[in-house]
């Protein structure tokens, strides 16, 4: 049997193109799906945090904490919330600071059951920025801090804490006007 570079080429493209349908259609991971929540949850309350009292409200979420907390410290929490997402829970905080005498906005998510991987993670939820790394240490937990430059508001930061096995455990965006 005689195979021409043609048929080869045919059968390839046949086999690249289910792989390619087959991806597309492949739903998100849970990383994809933590790091989507957080991206949404969070730019909406660095635009404003009362956008996130909104998501609150409509989802009815647990709160923790809010205004009326009384509390010493260089920033205001808006408040603190447990959200579900998929099977675990993140606690969700907005608080508002000042930055060099500039109204800053910040979100913090802490993973409590399910921790994503950082990896995957960091790839679906900083998705079409571009990444300047201010810091990168290790000790107990892997401390991250990177400047976005092409997202807004303003000046956009993105912190994380990851575990030596690579889950993570926390993740903050400052947002400065």
């Amino acid at each position: 049997m005689r195979v021409t570079a043609a048929a080869v080429l045919a059968g390839l493209a046949v086999a690249s193109a289910v792989l390619v349908l087959g991806a597309v259609g492949a739903s998100p991971s849970a990383d994809e799906r933590m790091a989507a929540f957080v991206r949404k949850t969070c730019m909406a309350g660095l635009k404003d945090p009362a956008n996130v009292e909104r998501i609150v409200e409509a989802a009815d979420w647990p709160r923790f904490l809010d205004r009326s907390s009384p509390q010493e410290s260089f920033m205001t929490v808006i408040g603190t919330w447990r959200a579900s997402v998929d099977d675990g829970t993140v606690l969700v905080s907005v608080a508002t600071s000042d930055n060099r005498g500039r109204p800053q906005n910040l979100c913090a998510i802490v993973f409590e059951e399910a921790k994503p991987n950082r990896a995957g993670f960091l790839a679906a939820v900083s998705a079409g920025w571009a990444l300047d790394t201010v810091m990168d240490s290790s000790s107990a937990l892997r401390h991250e801090m990177y400047s976005v430059r092409n997202a807004q508001p303003g000046d956009l930061v993105l912190q994380m804490n990851s575990t030596q096995d690579g889950l993570v455990v926390s993740m903050t965006l400052l947002g400065t006007k």
